[in-house]
């Protein structure tokens, strides 16, 4: 609804109604940037946009998980798929939750008590741990 076109015409013909005072511009030229963004969002909701990058997100979601899983591997601690799957979502999740940039830390330390809990050496996961960032990051 808050994307729909008609609403933003109202809106955006409400802001120019609005009497413009010195000191109100930039706060009226922020909302009209902020309308023009939503128009924007409308056209990533189309189905087709959406479907194609949401399977391009987990097609990487699942890769990320997949070489985790042969990280793991290599270092001698054989983690099923469904396993390197729910540390790398537990690990994006406690990233974003914690409000830190990149989820400094709290991703990581996700990331390590997950594998030592499906019963990988603290070691491993530690290393696996940050090979995986850095291979992310860089």
């Amino acid at each position: 609804m808050l994307t729909h076109p008609r609403v933003l015409l109202h809106w955006e013909q409400a802001l120019e109604g609005l009497p413009l005072r010195p000191r109100w511009r930039g706060v009226v030229r922020l909302l009209r940037e902020a309308l023009l963004t939503m128009g924007r969002v409308r056209q990533l909701m189309k189905p087709w946009p959406l479907l194609v990058g949401t399977l391009l997100a987990c097609g990487c979601w699942m890769l990320e998980a997949a070489a985790l899983q042969g990280i793991y591997a290599a270092l001698g601690t054989p983690l099923s798929l469904q396993q390197t799957a729910v540390i790398r979502t537990a690990t994006g999740l406690g990233g974003v939750l914690s409000l830190l940039p990149a989820g400094l830390g709290t991703s990581e330390a996700t990331s390590i008590g997950l594998a030592m809990a499906y019963g990988a050496p603290r070691s491993a996961a530690l290393a696996a741990t940050l090979v995986l960032r850095i291979a992310t990051v860089a």
